[in-house]
């Protein structure tokens, strides 16, 4: 059981930094948007420079945000597999159980009206 308990500790340290660190990213590039959008007026030039490498950076931070979906669902899984070989969880800071994640996806494209 000591070997469980210390995989399950050891897990736990990688996967909470992870969490964190992903976090941190998502913030990041939210700042770099803000860095970008303000260089252009503080500028003076057209909206349309730098367009492509914002809507890249946008891009990005919405795979991050589907990333950190992917954290969650996998801690919550690990915590169940915890559960199968007999190693209880304790939680760290809010201690509510593991909300259900809620689907956030659109179910059309949007479009330019106008």
């Amino acid at each position: 059981m000591h070997q469980k308990i210390a995989a399950a500790e050891e897990i736990r340290a990688q996967l909470l930094p992870t969490e964190d660190k992903i976090d941190e990213a998502i913030a990041c590039s939210a700042q770099l948007i803000a860095a970008m959008i303000k260089a252009r007026a503080d500028t003076g030039v057209g909206a349309a420079i730098g367009h492509t490498a914002i809507a890249q950076v946008s891009a990005a931070q919405t795979q991050m945000v589907e990333a950190r979906r992917a954290l969650i669902r996998a801690h919550k899984a690990l915590i169940e597999a915890g559960g199968d070989v007999g190693v209880l969880t304790t939680g760290y800071g809010d201690t509510s159980e593991c909300p259900e994640i809620e689907e956030t996806r659109t179910k059309g494209r949007l479009r330019a009206v106008g």
